[in-house]
């Protein structure tokens, strides 16, 4: 007899028995056969470790990660990023006290850069984490209940969807500054950005749940006696949770390119904090007369929307257990 907490050959969703042997029983009669292949972490790791572009994504985001807990002790004193100097703006790469050279104000891009990228790594986390709790709370409300519950959520979502997504963040952002709630800056940036994107993480939570919720022994846990609560707490989300975890990779290089942009464009982080899209909107003054000024920020942007997209695909890869081999 299969055991509680195996999982389906076929289509890699976990079942778990009901609490109290009568229950368990009936709601393990419907369990598949175990999948004696799969040994868990070691088989993530496996079919993660196969993904050479997932290990290089993994790779620059440790890299970046590290940047921005550690980068500003390797800054030496008493050079700081928002320190003007305009005897030595334009400076060159690799000049004797700025590895990166200067900007337009003098003011050093290695320190720049690395402050850049607490502001990035930070705004991704915490708007992709704000999405996920909403979008998990109102995409479980509307796949369990259904009926107008999951009307009115989708209709909202709808709503969200239709609305373009720049112009949304820098309406929430004009309303929190207007409304006395916070100036512009960090705080407007990610709560823009992490409500606008809930409706994502709430339709695919709300799939998931409308396919799981038809199987076998969801349905016999249903007629055991089993509650909405603890069905989707044992059955539901545990099988949701790795087309979530793959989602919010995506989702964080999502949000970090959206921050550049709104700094780009003057409505995120403002002077003289150091930010990679205000650094871009700040060389575009110097195109022409100094190129290189744009180059730091620009490759530091890149490379860290270009892994969290390497990630995503090699999680999805590792998690999904319809996959018996990952891609070269």
């Amino acid at each position: 007899m299969p055991y509680k907490g195996e999982k389906n050959t076929s289509t890699g969703y976990r079942s778990a028995g009901l609490p109290g042997s009568g229950s368990e029983l009936a709601v393990e009669s419907f369990a598949p056969e175990p999948d004696t292949t799969s040994t868990g972490f070691t088989d993530f790791i496996r079919r993660y470790s196969k993904n050479r572009l997932a290990l290089i994504g993994s790779a620059i985001i440790v890299f970046w990660l590290a940047v921005a807990i550690f980068g500003p002790l390797l800054v030496k004193d008493p050079t700081d990023p928002r320190a003007i100097d305009f005897a030595n703006s334009f400076e060159g790469p690799l000049s004797p006290d700025h590895i990166l050279g200067t900007d337009d104000r003098g003011r050093d891009l290695l320190a720049r850069t690395i402050y850049g990228a607490r502001v990035s790594v930070a705004v991704g986390a915490i708007a992709t984490l704000v999405s996920l709790v909403l979008g998990v709370l109102l995409g479980a409300l509307a796949g369990m209940r259904r009926g107008f519950t999951d009307t009115l959520i989708m209709r909202l979502a709808d709503i969200f969807f239709a609305f373009p997504y720049i112009l949304g963040t820098l309406a929430i952002i004009t309303v929190m500054e207007n409304s006395g709630i916070s100036e512009r800056g960090f705080v407007p940036v990610f709560v823009s950005i992490g409500v606008l994107s809930w409706a994502y993480f709430a339709r695919l939570l709300r799939g998931q749940l409308l396919a799981l919720r038809e199987l076998d022994y969801v349905s016999a846990a249903r007629a055991a006696g089993a509650g909405s609560t603890w069905i989707f707490r044992k059955h539901l989300l545990p099988n949701a949770l790795p087309l979530l975890i793959v989602f919010s990779a995506l989702n964080i290089g999502t949000a970090v390119l959206a921050e550049a942009s709104l700094s780009f464009l003057g409505a995120g982080i403002q002077e003289p904090d150091a930010s990679w899209g205000l650094m871009l909107s700040e060389a575009t003054d110097a195109l022409g007369s100094d190129n290189w000024f744009m180059v730091p920020p620009g490759v530091a942007l890149a490379s860290v929307v270009f892994a969290f997209i390497a990630i995503g695909d090699g999680l999805r890869d590792a998690l999904d257990p319809r996959l018996k081999e990952v891609r070269p």
